[in-house]
């Protein structure tokens, strides 16, 4: 983990695949802007949300609040924005949070949302959560500016167009795995259909779930 010091955090500003994306939410250059100010941003490829072989990255630089930050963090992990978008949640966001919360079991992990009063995450981010064995009460939102004295940041676990996983991280994985009980069965190969859900089909899923 990388470490820096009187961050200032900010809350959600867009997503390239946020759903039913109101105006002013969609991003049309990049994957996710909001999070943190990086010192010398451009500089701090791996602190920000990369993809492909070699990390490049797919997000933007967070435009500054016109007041000052009102919130204020001691020290804390730094996991990424929450997507409404499930497959892009698990895919592209998600990739921080067990090392994370392995890594630095004593601080609270931090999120970006939306600053918009009364909006929640989708329950399928607590499922997420809950999976990775991480207490639910560790979870902070950022939905305002907030100045964090010191910030964490692992490295993304995976990348989308990259290579897998290390092995370090696998046997974390297989860790967490392990607390939900041994499998009944080893399969070899495992196809999870889509074809029922309204959105995000594939093509031809009924044919191959047939």
């Amino acid at each position: 983990m990388k470490l820096f010091r009187e961050i200032l955090v900010m809350p959600s500003q867009g997503l390239a695949n946020g759903v039913a994306a109101t105006p002013g939410r969609k991003l049309r250059l990049g994957l996710f802007r909001g999070g943190p100010v990086w010192p010398f941003f451009y500089l701090q490829v791996l602190a920000r949300h990369c993809r492909g072989p070699v990390p490049v990255p797919f997000d933007r630089k967070p435009h500054r609040a016109s007041a000052p930050a009102t919130g204020r963090i001691a020290e804390a992990v730094w996991c990424g924005p929450i997507s409404p978008h499930y497959g892009h949640m698990v895919a592209d966001f998600a990739m921080r949070v067990a090392a994370s919360a392995d890594g630095r079991p004593d601080l609270p992990l931090l999120f970006s949302f939306w600053p918009e009063p009364g909006e929640e995450p989708p329950e399928f981010f607590w499922e997420i959560v809950d999976h990775l064995g991480v207490a639910r009460e560790r979870v902070r939102l950022v939905r305002e500016p907030t100045r964090v004295g010191r910030l964490w940041v692992a490295p993304q676990a995976e990348r989308l167009g990259g290579k897998g996983p290390s092995p370090r991280h696998l046997d974390l994985m297989d860790r967490i795995v392990a607390r939900h009980g041994t499998p009944q069965q080893d399969i070899d190969v495992l196809f999870v259909s889509r074809a029922l859900l309204g959105d995000g089909r594939l093509a031809g899923e009924a044919y191959l779930d047939a």
